[in-house]
């Protein structure tokens, strides 16, 4: 289950809804999960509160799942049910690797 998740993450935050968005050159995807003592609800309200303070824009958020973008980057946030809890899996992809990674640990520190 955590593959397909992180595979579903990894396209949606490569390409988004658009399908003819193919990059022309690899880009940085930087991605890591959290286990959390709070529900999936609570979990997803969070990930969309950090996307719009990190001031992500274009942000869409549908149940638990929630993507959005930063200038050039993409990022999703997914928020899985677990006993006691929440699992929230986030992914942040783009051209360059110092921004990739400093918005993914930024919205890691939110959790």
């Amino acid at each position: 289950m955590i593959r397909n998740v992180l595979a579903f993450l990894a396209t949606i935050v490569l390409y988004g809804c658009n399908s003819s968005a193919v990059p022309t050159t690899p880009p940085q995807l930087w991605s890591d999960h959290k286990s959390l003592n709070v529900s999936p609800e609570v979990c997803s309200a969070t990930a969309y509160a950090a996307l719009l303070s990190l001031g992500f824009t274009e942000i869409a958020k549908k149940d638990s799942f929630t993507y959005a973008n930063h200038g050039p980057n993409r990022a999703a946030v997914k928020c899985i049910p677990m006993q006691g809890g929440a699992l929230v899996y986030f992914a942040v992809a783009g051209p360059d690797k110092t921004s990739v990674e400093k918005l993914r640990n930024q919205i890691a520190w939110k959790f």
